[in-house]
């Protein structure tokens, strides 16, 4: 399948990459396993800060995580306005804001 980048908004879903057969030939199912993970919502889309302040503060923290991941030597490669969360829940005190979806993020090679 092809990788979609999260900034494209109703792009259809990729095709699954197991087959799936109708028939059942020998009349035995294999033993199956079924799990999901639940997370919790950690913030929303920086672009739904409720002001210019918390806006800006949030843009600042996810400036500044984008520093530390290439002082660590990890290029993100996919910062969108998606990637870049607020959190401006008083209930989590956490972090203020994220960079998310290193799914596409690669190790640099340094030169030296």
């Amino acid at each position: 399948g092809k990788k979609r980048s999260s900034s494209q908004a109703g792009a259809p879903l990729p095709h699954s990459k197991r087959s799936c057969s109708a028939s059942q030939a020998s009349g035995n199912l294999s033993n199956r396993v079924h799990r999901r993970v639940i997370l919790r919502d950690y913030g929303t889309p920086i672009y739904k800060a409720s002001s210019r302040t918390s806006l800006l503060a949030a843009l600042d923290g996810c400036i500044e995580g984008h520093e530390s991941l290439r002082k660590a030597g990890i290029l993100h490669r996919d910062i969108s306005i998606n990637s870049l969360l607020i959190n401006e829940d008083v209930n989590n005190p956490s972090w203020p804001s994220l960079l998310i979806d290193l799914d596409l993020a690669i190790k640099e090679q340094r030169e030296g």
